[in-house]
């Protein structure tokens, strides 16, 4: 599986993502997320951060890239990436997939994000990327699905042949700023999110292979 630290938000028009180390809300018009990298150890040995100043870390791949709609200088210190109203269990990728290798075995990733959702199921979170159709994705979104969704909030959901399986974890959230925790132990996933980065709130859990 390949880790995903910034999600593409499927929305139905095209917004920005902004991945940042250190996390200034950005004012803007249209919905930007800002994510900050873990600060605590990972249960694995291997630890990763990017702060995004003048060029990406060794370790990324893109997947569907569009050199046009990303940028390193458009917010200093940031990954700026315009994103396409596609989504990761749809017929089309979005443009611009930003990935890294999970870590083997288990492992925790914590990331702080500044998102405020404003349309259908755009969305910006923590997402474990098999391929097209298969995924797992702990995010703060955005969803009007009459008895499926909370509006705005926090989801947690795992995607298998383009369908989700398993319990739908949301709850509702109003905040514009989110942190959320992902933890992996043996092929149990949980999710994890807290206000304040100190008192987490468990989601649900997800098993997967």
């Amino acid at each position: 599986s390949n880790l995903l630290t910034a999600q593409a938000p499927a929305a139905p028009t095209a917004t920005n993502i902004v991945t940042k180390a250190s996390a200034p809300i950005i004012n803007s018009p249209v919905p930007s997320v800002t994510s900050a990298p873990p600060t605590e150890p990972l249960i694995s040995a291997e630890s990763f951060q990017d702060d995004f100043t003048g060029q990406l870390a060794e370790g990324w791949t893109w997947l569907e890239e569009d050199p046009t709609k990303w940028s390193l200088s458009a917010v200093d210190g940031s990954l700026q990436i315009m994103a396409s109203d596609a989504s990761f269990d749809g017929p089309y990728l979005p443009l611009n997939i930003l990935l890294r290798d999970a870590p083997p075995g288990d492992f925790e990733i914590t990331t702080a994000l500044h998102f405020t959702p404003t349309s259908n199921f755009q969305s910006a979170g923590l997402v474990i990327f098999q391929d097209q159709g298969d995924a797992l994705q702990l995010s703060r979104a955005f969803c009007d699905v009459v008895n499926a969704c909370a509006g705005n909030g926090i989801y947690f959901d795992n995607f298998e042949n383009g369908a989700i399986t398993g319990s739908n974890y949301h709850v509702a959230f109003q905040g514009s700023v989110i942190y959320l925790r992902l933890q992996r132990e043996g092929n149990t996933y949980t999710g994890y999110y807290s206000e304040d980065g100190q008192n987490w709130i468990m989601t649900g859990q997800h098993v997967r292979d």
